[in-house]
């Protein structure tokens, strides 16, 4: 990465990239010719017109681990709020690799998915493409480098190794800069996102903290919402390829992490992320049902 770039990406005055897709090219996060546009989804919105809605419970996509609403796994009890406020369902999906069968890439198409955010490394992303549903954006976060020994599988990770690697989503520059992107960016798009790493519970399940801790959700169901994972994968799991469990201390790690440096989740996300106000109210917006 040039130096310019390296200006683009870690330089605070971020709101020249922040409303423009041409933002992710100065990143050097997505190349010129795979990405038209992010912010303006008006023809991939045309594109999902006229077909079907869907209301299914559990979002149980089987070729896709760990697909599911940012609000709950039930549409009819999604989770709510300090206040009692719901979160509002189809909006932001979270799960593992998209390696969607044609059914499941027409599922994804009727549920009105406009951009997939790929958050694995390169390597990964090579040896193991997504499959995106037609007429939606494809947005690759982190290159071959970032951050790469944090980014392995997880398959043989001791516990104390994923508590280490659950920090350093707190503690890496590289990794702040990127998720403070993407957050940025899922505020300004209209349309349903879906967001992902390899099983949708590390990178993801940090991400999906973040945003739960945005909806002011309890501490126990942002808690109750990460560990879940263990149940969607071992229910989509064969014999031959169990997940290694995720644990609470996992995400503990990283909640302890962003309070210790900067008195709690809530101003990691002020001051370590620095994520606008503006940016977070849209993203309460698109969260929360309104009142």
């Amino acid at each position: 990465m040039n130096s310019r770039q390296n200006h683009f990406l870690f330089a605070r005055n971020a709101r020249i990239y922040r409303r423009s897709a041409l933002g992710l090219i100065g990143l050097g996060l997505v190349p010129p010719l795979a990405f038209t546009t992010i912010v303006s989804s008006r023809g991939q919105r045309a594109e999902h017109e006229g077909l079907p809605t869907v209301q299914v419970p559990l979002l149980h996509l089987p070729s896709i681990h760990n697909f599911r609403d940012v609000a709950g796994v039930d549409a009819q009890s999604p989770y709510r709020n300090v206040h009692g406020v719901a979160l509002r369902t189809r909006t932001l999906y979270r799960s593992g690799w998209i390696s969607a069968d044609d059914a499941d890439a027409q599922r994804l198409r009727t549920l009105g998915v406009d951009v997939v955010y790929d958050l694995r490394p390169q390597e990964q992303r090579d040896s193991q493409p997504d499959r995106v549903p037609q007429g939606a954006e494809y947005v690759p976060l982190f290159q071959m480098g970032a951050s790469a020994s944090a980014m392995q599988g997880r398959q043989a990770a001791a516990p104390e190794s994923m508590e280490e690697r659950m920090r350093f989503f707190v503690s890496d520059q590289g990794i702040r800069t990127r998720t403070v992107f993407l957050l940025e960016q899922m505020a300004l798009v209209e349309g349903a996102q879906v967001f992902h790493c390899v099983l949708g519970c590390d990178l993801t399940g940090w991400v999906t903290a973040l945003l739960h801790t945005i909806a002011e959700l309890p501490q126990d169901v942002i808690m109750q919402d990460y560990l879940l994972s263990n149940e969607r994968l071992k229910s989509e799991a064969n014999a031959e390829a169990q997940p290694a469990p995720v644990q609470a201390s996992y995400l503990q790690a990283a909640l302890h992490e962003a309070t210790a440096r900067h008195g709690s989740v809530q101003q990691f996300i002020n001051e370590g992320l620095r994520l606008g106000e503006a940016a977070q109210q849209r993203l309460r917006g698109k969260l929360l049902m309104q009142t």
